[in-house]
């Protein structure tokens, strides 16, 4: 009963109701994601989803550098606007095309280096494997620009649309490959590539049609903002890259399945985050602190209640759900318990580390995340000689928790806003 009186008291808020509808088309394409992957299991080897897995963390991690911190800028551009809201949607969509047009670039030569590598070691089928699943990295980079650029405007549901559509093509061509087609890997990389590059094309298509092609550089942009989103996406694809080079493509297979899972937790701040965060950096600007606090704190609650029922849910039928990738990926359940003790106390958090972006400390997540990198490397490597993928996936929690406690930290120290669900005054 508690439960749902609190439920009901955060859907009767705005914020919350419009995070809910983000939760629910951001969750459906992280399910229909989820089943992609599913489906791609039964149709591979272990090895070969293992290669995947490991080309598909290495696309994340180049797209992020790509992006060069593009969110938090055009957040900060938005929020700090003067303009109407047409001019101010346009203007940020500029930015966006500027970062598109710098961003490729960057992919390209990374690609090129890629193959001048395949060349040195001659013919290698997982090489290849690997090779094609990082290409995703080309539409991949597209739809997260487009996903920030709708974030920073408030419009976070066409964000996720974009998200339920790609991996929606995943689904539909993936279930023809295991109902109707008898495709080998490579092929089936070959054609998911093709078929999101397209659909990639089309959103740049459409957004040009309606803003132009006009480019912008950023005029309040932060090296801090790109650092950060790199660490961000390094604390969390290392973790990969230390099975990678320390372990074998087995248990690279097995970590990835509960890696994936784990993130589910991990959308649900996203999915919060990309409604308030725009808003809260107006709010921050505009408003006292005693105003920012309340919002801050209703932001924590929302997190942990729904964050709380995905945990649940995880602890409960988790195993099952790691049974449907082949009833080898039962191991991954075990590795995924561990994942979601940090994805537990990330929830507890809240919005730590945007506050501190937001607010003109963003050179404090930049030295928290490559504080949490140097730790995760030194640590993982000790233990993954030792204990293997479950040695990496405790690593994985003490880096994640140790962030967390520095960004909080530093919310109290520098801002004076408590960002956890604990409602204490500072």
């Amino acid at each position: 009963m508690e439960m749902r009186r609190k439920l009901n008291v955060l859907l009767n808020d705005s914020i919350a109701f419009r995070s809910f509808l983000t939760m629910v088309i951001h969750g459906s394409g992280r399910l229909l994601g989820l089943l992609a992957f599913i489906l791609l299991a039964r149709l591979v080897s272990v090895e070969d989803y293992g290669n995947i897995i490991f080309g598909n963390s290495m696309a994340k991690l180049v797209a992020a550098i790509a992006m060069m911190g593009c969110l938090g800028i055009m957040v900060r551009t938005w929020g700090w606007s003067e303009f109407d809201d047409f001019e101010r949607k346009r203007y940020v969509h500029y930015i966006s095309n500027w970062y598109l047009f710098n961003g490729l670039p960057i992919i390209v030569v990374i690609t090129i280096g890629w193959i001048a590598y395949l060349k040195f070691i001659g013919d290698s089928g997982s090489a290849l494997i690997a090779f094609l699943a990082f290409l995703y990295v080309f539409p991949l980079f597209v739809a997260n620009l487009y996903q920030s650029y709708f974030i920073s405007i408030k419009k976070p549901l066409t964000s996720s649309t974009i998200l339920l559509i790609i991996n929606g093509f995943w689904v539909i061509f993936l279930t023809m490959a295991f109902l109707l087609l008898d495709l080998s890997a490579l092929y089936l990389l070959l054609g998911l590539f093709i078929g999101t590059l397209l659909l990639a094309i089309l959103l740049v298509f459409i957004n040009s049609y309606k803003y132009g092609v006009k480019k912008v550089k950023p005029r309040n942009g932060s090296l801090s903002f790109a650092l950060a989103q790199w660490g961000s996406m390094l604390l969390a694809q290392i973790d990969i890259l230390l099975l990678q080079f320390f372990s074998d493509t087995e248990q690279l297979a097995y970590y990835g399945v509960a890696l994936q899972l784990s993130m589910v937790i991990a959308f649900v701040l996203g999915a919060i985050v990309s409604n308030v965060v725009s808003q809260l950096a107006e709010d921050y600007k505009q408003l006292s602190k005693d105003i920012v606090q309340q919002r801050v704190l209703l932001y924590a609650k929302i997190i942990a209640t729904f964050s709380s029922i995905v945990l649940i849910f995880l602890y409960l039928f988790g195993y099952f759900i790691c049974l449907l990738f082949g009833e080898e990926y039962g191991v991954s359940y075990s590795i995924l318990c561990i994942l979601m003790i940090g994805q537990a106390f990330n929830a507890m958090n809240g919005c730590n580390g945007w506050l501190l972006n937001l607010s003109g400390y963003e050179k404090i997540p930049v030295k928290g995340f490559y504080i949490a990198i140097v730790i995760k490397l030194i640590l993982g490597i000790v233990l993954v000689n030792h204990y293997g993928m479950f040695g990496v996936a405790i690593t994985s929690v003490i880096a994640l928790v140790l962030w967390n406690l520095i960004m909080t930290y530093f919310c109290f120290k520098n801002i004076k806003i408590n960002p956890t669900i604990i409602p204490f005054k500072i």
